[in-house]
């Protein structure tokens, strides 16, 4: 149930892996327009536990036995997610913390989809700050690889 500002956002667990990064759908979540990102932040992180807790017991049903979670939360402070654009096309662009949820994501309303990633460290961009993605050019194979 959400109130009557409110919009169910959809989010999406973001993963790396060697072939670049990918997305597997979580759980949805109510959020007021007017609020911040890092506001965001700091509320996604117990129903992302609990969502990662219920699909490691799940698959370790579904592979008879106990399986790991996609995703270690054990000491994960809200610090250490990052929240980026979910919607096609956006490229999984980085929201920052100051920004609105309405500023930030364009087209803000039901079922807006927003991609968590779960960082080794804690982080707090500033407007000023900037992130560079590193990706290896092998030039005897002539192929560009993914960030890392």
């Amino acid at each position: 149930p959400c109130g009557p500002d409110e919009n169910v956002l959809r989010f999406t667990l973001y993963l790396r892996d060697k072939d670049g990064h990918k997305a597997k759908e979580a759980f949805s979540l109510p959020a007021k327009g007017s609020s911040s990102v890092r506001s965001l932040r700091e509320a996604v992180l117990a129903p992302l536990a609990k969502w990662v807790a219920e699909e490691a017991a799940a698959r370790g049903v579904a592979e008879e036995g106990e399986a790991e979670p996609l995703v270690s939360l054990e000491g994960v402070s809200w610090r250490r997610l990052r929240l980026r654009d979910g919607q096609a096309g956006k490229q999984f662009a980085i929201l920052r913390d100051e920004r609105t949820l309405r500023s930030a994501l364009l087209g803000f309303g039901d079922g807006r989809q927003v991609a968590v990633q779960v960082l080794d460290a804690e982080e707090e961009l500033g407007p000023g700050d900037i992130i560079l993605a590193v990706r290896p050019w092998r030039g005897g194979g002539s192929k560009l690889h993914a960030p890392t």
